[in-house]
């Protein structure tokens, strides 16, 4: 049996938690469905008895032994429990943005189950924000084209996006273009790199692309700053000034505001765009924050379920990847974190 499975395996017997099945939408009509008058509820819970694959490039899947692993689980618990004043925050956060607190630390601690190691203290992002801040260096710009990000913003292609949608579309429409028009592509004299538009414009000092307690990337950041200035009162990023832009997303009690923001915008887009409301299922929303891309991936489930609905299929709902699967196999755990 290769690793791959082994740790399937692993998860399921240290994370098991309880499927659920969806509800049942026989009575969806393809009109009401394509005309976006319903909305289907998904039940809290997995599905699926055990996880699907782990993400080979994930950093627990680079552990190959189970020790490791589960030292890392019992780590952000032991996090969460010392940093009551910092469960206290998320649970004020969540109230302003008006979604469930295990959400924000569902998205937290699958981050530090998966990709990241837990850290201490809270402070120590503190003190990175701080360096980041201060630095006049900063920029951002695609160094393997040749291009800063206003330059590329200005190209024709891009004109299609309007700021004027909001920052998620904006940005989400950005990113869309940059796959289909220059992702890996020659276009006029300048040949785009293999990189996504994050990697590729979002990294100055090839450090990662994500940072802080959430593991944000300025990008997220970006298409969350409209909702984290309207309800959080933050103060609206502008790629004009980078290094605001990572001490925002380095300062653990901002960060918090983004990861909620991301959040509450993937809840919306699935209601709005697919029909779903997978505001009581927090891996949903905790795949949905690993994976990005939300109104994409939004149409493309609406898309997918008006062929079903129109060939007498039965609807397909949202499912959860392995960093879902373990927030929702874990969610009474977390939640007894908030009491």
């Amino acid at each position: 049996m290769g690793f791959k499975h082994n740790l399937a395996g692993i998860l399921s017997a240290a994370l098991l938690g309880l499927a659920a099945a969806p509800d049942e939408a026989g009575a969806v009509s393809y009109a009401s469905y394509k005309a976006r008058q319903v909305v289907l509820k998904v039940r809290p819970g997995n599905q699926q008895l055990t996880s699907p694959a782990i993400d080979p490039n994930s950093n627990t899947a680079k552990r190959r032994k189970r020790t490791q692993y589960n030292n890392k689980i019992k780590a952000i618990f032991g996090f969460f429990r010392r940093e009551k004043e910092l469960v206290g925050k998320i649970k004020t956060i969540a109230r302003i943005y008006n979604i469930a607190p295990v959400h924000i630390l569902g998205a937290i601690a699958g981050e530090h189950a998966f990709n990241v190691n837990v850290f201490d203290d809270v402070q120590k992002y503190a003190m990175k924000s701080i360096v980041f801040g201060g630095n006049r260096f900063v920029s951002f710009a695609c160094r393997k084209c040749g291009l800063k990000l206003s330059e590329f913003l200005e190209l024709g292609p891009l004109k299609k996006c309007n700021p004027k949608k909001g920052s998620q579309q904006f940005w989400s429409c950005a990113e869309n273009i940059w796959i289909s028009t220059y992702y890996d592509k020659k276009v006029g004299k300048i040949k785009y790199p293999r990189l996504r538009f994050n990697e590729a414009f979002f990294n100055p000092y090839s450090l990662g692309q994500t940072y802080g307690l959430g593991q944000l990337s300025p990008l997220t950041a970006l298409k969350a700053t409209d909702l984290t200035s309207k309800l959080g009162g933050l103060k609206k990023l502008d790629i004009s000034r980078p290094a605001e832009v990572y001490s925002h997303i380095l300062d653990t009690d901002k960060n918090l505001h983004y990861i909620a923001a991301t959040i509450r915008l993937a809840i919306e887009s699935y209601r709005r765009i697919a029909n779903f409301d997978i505001s009581a299922n927090p891996g949903l929303a905790a795949t949905l924050y690993n994976l990005g891309h939300v109104r994409n991936k939004a149409l493309r489930l609406y898309e997918r379920n008006l062929k079903l609905l129109k060939s007498g299929k039965k609807l397909h709902y949202p499912q959860v990847n392995y960093y879902g699967w373990f927030v929702n196999a874990r969610q009474k755990d977390l939640e007894k974190l908030l009491q």
